[in-house]
């Protein structure tokens, strides 16, 4: 399995991105991304080109190192998939990179759905995708924020 990441970090990288992933790869772009192409930007080129975004997946490093120094948000993989969302990418589409395109590469076939015999943690946010609870492993983890 060969999954390139930050593919978004540059104009050529994520050109070349771009035509891998309408070859039929998996990419993978970095969430948060500020000095290269931002995550809601990427998604909407791919989707304009009619790249297949079932094949994309966005990650982060979760308060991990980014280049130049510093360290990343946490909120930065969340931010981008509602930024998709006001960009014009349909929700399903938005939260399928974090979800269930990731559990598709990965070969874990239960996670990241809401169905009988998967296995998927649920978010419930308000019309402006405000988190208003989260689900995870069957409890409720957060609640009104």
């Amino acid at each position: 399995c060969f999954v390139p990441t930050h593919l978004n970090r540059n104009p050529k990288l994520f050109s070349q991105a771009k035509e891998y992933c309408r070859a039929g790869g998996n990419i993978d772009l970095t969430a948060g991304e500020t000095a290269g192409i931002s995550v809601p930007d990427a998604v909407a080129a791919l989707l304009s080109e009619g790249a297949d975004v079932g094949r994309v997946t966005v990650s982060s490093d979760a308060n991990g190192s980014v280049p130049g120094g510093g360290i990343s948000s946490i909120g930065s993989l969340y931010r981008d998939v509602v930024g998709c969302i006001r960009k014009g990418v349909p929700p399903e589409t938005a939260f399928g990179l974090v979800t269930e395109n990731v559990a598709g590469v990965l070969k874990l076939h239960r996670k990241g759905r809401i169905c009988e015999g998967g296995d998927a943690d649920i978010l419930v946010t308000d019309k402006n995708y405000e988190i208003k609870m989260l689900f995870s492993k069957g409890r409720l983890l957060v609640k009104n924020n």
